[in-house]
């Protein structure tokens, strides 16, 4: 395989996460990295303490003690001995697997709604009731009638459930990927491919651009090793790994299956997830019912049987001594339950669902599970990630200007040649520094004429620069470097401002930091430009001193599209939005206001971390942008709002929300998410677009209204048409 390209790889696990742990390495191997510890130690996710023990100690030890503290040699691998003990001792690298309901279960789950119970015991009554000594023979005859009525309205209310969830069930499984994920394996000195869940801990990986790593892991050899971990940390850049080994890009396995951070997450959601706002309306309405009944059915039964009645001269207690006038009086008791019980509802809720959830499909979302479209209407709070929800994967070109501030094309101009001209996979920064300028046709063609390459010195973690050295159609040859704001300036000799060409100075030199952190703290990420003529037809390192600074090129995240008016129908329908997100809070804070937050409020996860359920549940209500999240400071926050009686919703794509989608009352996920996010999900959206949130909450919020009305119209409906009987008062 080759290498890790240096511009960023793909870092979206199967069936693990893998977390790089090798940037505790720094220029010595024996120095421990407290900073890399301590971050792991405040993730957040439950794993066990031998298992983030195992993490913390394989981040602090040299690569020649790791090796041997866990037993494999760097050069040969494993030998078969050895992975068999070592899966008997740690496991295989499988992870539970989040189970869908059975058949049987969800067919259970249709026919056994509180409404459906209280319907077959009043069926069971009614036909009890028909064959009671006093009764008619015409009662007797049609004793079944009732039953059979309420008996095919529960029937064809569970039918209709079980079908819609059924189907949509069937649509979410089609998104999953059927294909096996494989790894390069180091294993009795031989290079092997192997599926990732035959792994154990101490084999030694081969990566390259483009691989998915299959565990946690430690990387104990690293060259240009960028990762991309958005989907676990929330953070939009891919974070460098490195070690001071640059035998290519190994990595060692440390956890796997259960015990990685992955493994602990999933378990997570495996829980069985508690009540919805929906099912927790549906039993409350159930229970009032019921406590009705049971005051009201024994009340009517006494008043009735005692011929308690108003008369001219008051209150009358007659009273009866035939026990016949007593069953009669039972019969009309129970005639009122029979008649109090609203039979059409079931029916009347699952057929709005499941028009609801066919509403939804022609929109491209799947409900999963056909109750959420209730909570969906339902729901007065969204939570919604940053990273992939409500930014593309992507970096656009903000702004670029000279050391004086003005917009210049010229600096566009040298990163454009830069970023074109270099070899290797393109990061999200080259592309759209390259697709900026292609935008402009006429632009772009003018900086390719009569371009010749030369040379170049790429990208590394040291130098944290790239430079090309390029030829024009006049023949002049130039170096054009692009780099980090710290390591750039130590390589500047001279300026370019409007006044021309000078050499450099400590006022320059700190205008130029002052001008990148102002940039940090709206989110940015700012990389210098420079440049510098020289007749030479290769370069090296050293050549990369005395250029000339020509000035910045910004980038932020892209906000989708339809971002802003997706969240803006949703405020218009009551709905409060709060994002939730791993990234730090300058870029988070940029893609909320670009997204129409105005009064931002912040919550750090450090800060959430400190505080107790209580001083959480109350500070949830004040803030709507929460950073640096771990995926249990997601969730914790999902529940905090529930304990305020809110209906929350929480929209999401990465690992790192999984928790959070499952905790929510509605998870709301895309197609292309990962699959423990679709998994933990009840609505997926086939499509990017977020306006089609504004939609399917357009259909909750209908069908909403619609079964709130619909108990007390089948209540007045149902009302015992019975005609009171005449009676006489015992003489």
């Amino acid at each position: 395989m080759s290498a890790f390209a240096k511009q960023g790889v793909s870092f979206i696990p199967s069936p693990t996460i893998a977390i790089g742990l090798s940037s505790s390495l720094a220029k010595e191997e024996n120095l421990i990295n407290k900073a890399n510890a301590q971050k792991i130690a405040k993730t957040g996710v439950v794993q066990s303490k031998e298992d983030r023990d195992r993490l913390l100690k394989a981040s602090s030890l040299s690569i020649a003690d790791f090796f041997k503290d866990i037993g494999v040699d760097e050069k040969t691998g494993l030998n078969d001995e050895t992975v068999e003990a070592n899966r008997e001792k740690y496991g295989a690298n499988t992870v539970t697997k989040i189970k869908s309901n059975g058949v049987f279960h969800r067919l259970f789950k249709a026919f056994t709604s509180p409404f459906s119970l209280i319907l077959l015991v009043v069926a069971i009554i009614s036909a009890i009731v028909a064959w009671l000594p006093g009764g008619t023979a015409e009662d007797k005859a049609t004793w079944w009638v009732t039953p059979l009525i309420i008996i095919i309205m529960v029937l064809l209310s569970g039918t209709v459930s079980f079908v819609e969830e059924t189907k949509s069930l069937r649509s979410a499984a089609s998104l999953k990927s059927m294909t096996e994920n494989t790894s390069t394996v180091i294993r009795n000195g031989k290079v092997i491919e192997l599926p990732n869940d035959q792994l154990v801990v101490g084999d030694i990986v081969r990566i390259g651009a483009g691989d998915m790593l299959p565990a946690d892991v430690r990387v104990v050899a690293a060259k240009d090793l960028f990762v991309s971990q958005s989907a676990l940390t929330g953070e939009q850049q891919p974070v460098e790994k490195n070690t001071n080994s640059y035998n290519g890009n190994l990595v060692c396995i440390v956890n796997v299956g259960n015990k990685t951070v992955f493994g602990a997450l999933r378990e997570k959601v495996v829980e069985k997830k508690g009540k919805t706002a929906f099912e927790k309306g549906v039993d409350s309405v159930a229970k009032m019912l019921m406590s009705f009944l049971v005051v009201m059915v024994p009340l009517i039964f006494i008043i009735d049987g005692c011929g308690i009645h108003i008369a001219s001269e008051g209150l009358v207690i007659s009273g009866y001594n035939d026990y016949k006038q007593w069953i009669q009086a039972l019969m009309f008791a129970m005639s009122v339950a029979v008649g109090l019980t609203p039979a059409l509802l079931p029916m009347q809720v699952a057929a709005n669902l499941a028009k609801g959830a066919v509403k939804m499909s022609g929109k491209k979302v799947i409900v999963k599970d056909i109750n959420s479209i209730q909570n969906f209407g339902a729901m007065d709070v969204l939570c919604t990630d940053k990273t992939g929800t409500l930014t593309e994967n992507s970096s656009t070109l903000a702004e670029y200007f000279n050391f004086d501030g003005v917009s210049s094309p010229r600096v566009l101009r040298l990163a454009f040649l830069n970023s074109y001209s270099q070899t290797g996979i393109k990061s999200v920064i080259d592309k759209s520094i390259v697709a900026y300028a292609e935008s402009d046709r006429s632009f772009y063609e003018s900086l390719t004429e009569g371009l010749v390459k030369l040379d170049e010195i790429p990208f590394d973690f040291d130098r944290k620069r790239l430079t090309v050295l390029l030829k024009d159609h006049t023949g002049a040859k130039f170096m054009v470097v692009k780099g980090a704001t710290d390591s750039m300036i130590k390589t500047l000799g001279f300026i370019k401002t409007t006044q021309g060409k000078r050499p450099i100075t400590d006022d320059d030199i700190a205008k130029i930091k002052l001008t990148a952190d102002k940039e940090s703290l709206k989110g940015r990420r700012t990389i210098l430009m420079a440049t510098k003529d020289t007749d030479k037809d290769t370069i090296t390192v050293s050549d990369e001193s005395d250029l000339v600074f020509a000035g910045y090129i910004c980038f932020e995240d892209t906000p989708k599209a339809s971002a802003k008016e997706a969240l803006d129908g949703l405020r218009n329908f009551g709905v409060t939005v709060k994002v939730l997100t791993g990234d730090n809070e300058p870029a988070a804070r940029a893609v909320c206001r670009a997204t129409g937050f105005d009064d931002i409020k912040v919550l750090s996860g450090d800060e959430i971390r400190e505080m107790s359920d209580d001083e959480l549940t109350k500070k949830v209500e004040e803030c709507n942008l929460f950073v640096k999240l771990s995926p249990d400071d997601k969730s914790r926050i999902v529940t905090s709002l529930q304990r305020n009686k809110h209906t929350v919703g929480f929209m999401g794509d990465g690992i790192n929300d999984a928790a959070a989608l499952h905790a929510a009352d509605v998870g709301i996920s895309f197609k292309d998410a990962t699959d423990i996010a679709k998994e933990s999900a009840d609505i997926i959206m086939l499509e990017n677009d977020l306006n089609a949130v504004g939609s399917p909450t357009d259909s909750g919020t209908i069908i909403f209204p619609a079964k709130c009305i619909t108990p007390s119209i089948v209540l007045f409906l149902n009302t015992p048409a019975k005609k009171f009987k005449s009676r006489t008062s015992p003489k």
